[in-house]
């Protein structure tokens, strides 16, 4: 009797019950458990969710690749404006130094010129004081034996 006792200390009614409260804890969980089809059902809706978010992700790519194309040609369209920009650039700064320089020569020139004008009427001012004298003196010349 003392190892009937040892594998099983509680007495048969109270065994009774611990197995019944054992069977209905069992059924519970067998309850909450879902069934094979509801976990069919949950797997299909949860591999076409995925497959429906793969096909949007894609899409996303698909439209980014354009845009990144469509960006790619305005960065090589806006490259071949500034490169023709940048050429007529260069043209205007060489046609205002070219411009600058006739400027600087017409500047000398004018300068020269108005130099020249300066002597020629220096010049003239000296042969018209000169051809007065000489035309007194000849006068003064002419008055003398006259007196």
């Amino acid at each position: 009797s003392s190892g009937i006792n040892a594998e099983w200390p509680l007495r048969p009614g109270e065994q009774l019950r611990m197995l019944q409260g054992k069977i209905s804890k069992l059924k519970s969980d067998q309850e909450e458990m879902i069934s094979p089809s509801e976990h069919d059902t949950a797997l299909s809706d949860l591999k076409l969710a995925h497959n429906v978010m793969v096909a949007s992700l894609n899409e996303q790519i698909d439209n980014a690749g354009r845009e990144c194309e469509d960006l790619n040609r305005q960065i090589v369209i806006l490259g071949e404006e500034n490169s023709k920009l940048t050429a007529e650039n260069i043209e205007l700064k060489n046609e205002m130094a070219e411009k600058s320089e006739t400027e600087k020569s017409v500047a000398e020139i004018s300068t020269i010129s108005a130099d020249k004008e300066f002597e020629f009427e220096k010049t003239m001012i000296e042969y018209t004081e000169k051809a007065k004298k000489e035309k007194s003196t000849e006068c003064d010349s002419a008055l003398i034996p006259l007196l």
